[in-house]
């Protein structure tokens, strides 16, 4: 196999805002080896509690005391080199399965020495050239046992090569199967906690904004620029080209469209999301069970999303986690522990990390703390969801918020600016009787708007502010009254 090293490092502003520290939450850094360049590209939870890591100069390591208190006691092992970019790694019958950018590998250690003697091809169906970022992201096994791989589109642009742009089921058996078209640059993909697949796509062509997509077989994701292998996939017919750049009217001509469903505003919070994990730990992480997780590569930090139904289509809310990472969080795992391991570089993204490289371990300090925990849509408004009883007065007092509304342009330009804003007017407000739910009647609500709610004001019952003051609700259906 011939290997190409794309090491082009992309430029990218840092965000305006500075984010205070998440006191809850530690980060302890898990030391390199000495004198080795780690830059984590996967990161897997394999037997023994030991990690399998994954690093963007083509190596695979196994490391040792990663659940250990003391830290400076980790053991790495050097188990495969020789690959191009891994971007997904998960451990079977005690082999490893790592998706790198033109192949599916099962590694294999025959004579259990620590090092990988066979490196067995499982799956390389798609085209493959060194056009830049033509990353392949891989996922664990679903609940079927097959495993997904994203494939980036050319330079982020076009699909210059087979399948370029699609999401790809591979069975355990190693076939592959087209499963669904429009993917643009995916950062990562994972499940939530009942197993629905979700990625993370970074903001460009089609894609006003980053978001969090639900990964449908059978459905389009959204970026039209791989359409052109709707024949060889056996797929049926092209979608309709878009007719404006409002993405509702085209869900309304197109109904295999998917939606976002979480959309994670630009320069206000992300650009570049990457991995999802959801919390399945039962509160060991914290206040935020079955959350999605996520890292975000140009601002350094960790951010977590709230996923609900409404009507059959996934939407919900986001909401930042921590800032305190070294570098760009790429690839990330949460232990049933409740640890939170987070791979790191900022190596052809850019970032604004103190360092170009870091795998960190964070946890919940145990503290219980103030912070919005998730807003959710109601018939009448959206209901705000708090760790803590809040202070009533100042809940309920109307200059304690502030709304706004807005869309991103659909189509072949790179992102877009924020449009159709709006201004939706809270008309009531009503406060739980444990004072930790404030249910808000908004008039002026904007289906298939982003829709900003910040409450500055708003405390807890002992004077606390949030760690949040806003969150970002993604409104693609209003629930029936």
């Amino acid at each position: 196999m011939k290997i190409f090293r794309n090491i082009t490092l992309t430029l990218m502003s840092l965000a305006s805002a500075v984010v205070a520290k998440n006191a809850a939450y530690i980060t302890e850094n898990i030391p390199f080896p000495e004198g080795e360049t780690i830059e984590v590209g996967c990161l897997a939870e394999i037997s023994g509690k030991r990690l399998a890591v994954g690093t963007r100069f083509g190596e695979v390591w196994i490391v040792e005391g990663a659940y250990e208190e003391d830290l400076s006691k980790v053991k790495w092992t050097r188990f495969a080199t020789g690959m191009h970019e891994p971007f997904g790694i998960f451990e079977r019958d005690g082999d490893l399965v790592v998706t790198q950018r033109p192949e599916v590998t099962l590694l294999r250690d025959h004579d259990k020495d620590g090092v990988a003697d066979e490196y067995f091809t499982l799956c390389d169906d798609w085209g493959y050239s060194p056009a830049a970022y033509e990353w392949a992201w891989g996922s664990d096994p679903d609940k079927d046992g097959n495993h997904w791989v994203l494939l980036t589109l050319s330079g982020s642009v076009s699909s210059n090569v087979l399948y370029r742009g699609w999401a790809l089921k591979i069975t355990p058996e190693g076939e592959m199967i087209p499963a669904a078209p429009g993917v643009r640059s995916p950062g990562g993909l994972g499940t939530n906690s009942e197993g629905d697949l979700f990625y993370s796509d970074n903001q460009g062509f089609w894609n006003g904004s980053s978001s969090i997509k639900p990964l449908v077989e059978g459905k389009h994701m959204g970026a039209q620029s791989a359409n052109r292998w709707y024949k060889t996939a056996n797929f049926g017919d092209e979608p309709p080209e878009p007719q404006n750049d409002n993405f509702e009217d085209y869900r309304k001509l197109y109904k295999d469209i998917v939606p976002a469903a979480l959309v994670v505003p630009h320069h206000r919070m992300s650009r570049s999301p990457t991995q999802i994990v959801p919390d399945t730990t039962g509160g060991k992480f914290g206040p935020f069970a079955d959350q999605l997780i996520f890292g975000e590569v140009t601002n350094a930090e960790v951010e977590r999303g709230f996923l609900e139904k409404v009507n059959g289509v996934w939407q919900g809310s986001v909401f930042r986690l921590t800032n305190e990472v070294g570098s760009g969080p790429v690839a990330l795992r949460l232990s049933e522990e409740g640890f939170l391991f987070v791979g790191q570089t900022i190596r052809g993204w850019g970032g604004s990390g103190k360092a170009p490289q870091a795998l960190e371990r964070i946890k919940w300090n145990g503290q219980e703390f103030f912070d919005i925990k998730h807003i959710s849509v109601t018939p009448a408004g959206f209901d705000l969801h708090f760790t803590q009883p809040v202070n009533q007065a100042k809940a309920m007092n109307k200059q304690s918020y502030h709304m706004e509304a807005w869309t991103y342009p659909y189509g072949p330009g790179y992102g877009g600016p924020e449009k159709d804003k709006q201004t939706p007017v809270i008309t009531d407000i009503k406060v739980s009787e444990d004072g930790k739910v404030v249910h808000l009647s908004v008039d002026g609500r904007v289906q298939g708007h982003l829709h900003q709610i910040a409450f500055p004001n708003v405390t807890s019952a002992k004077e606390e502010k949030p760690y949040n003051d806003r969150g970002w609700y993604t409104l693609n259906e209003i629930p029936a009254k």
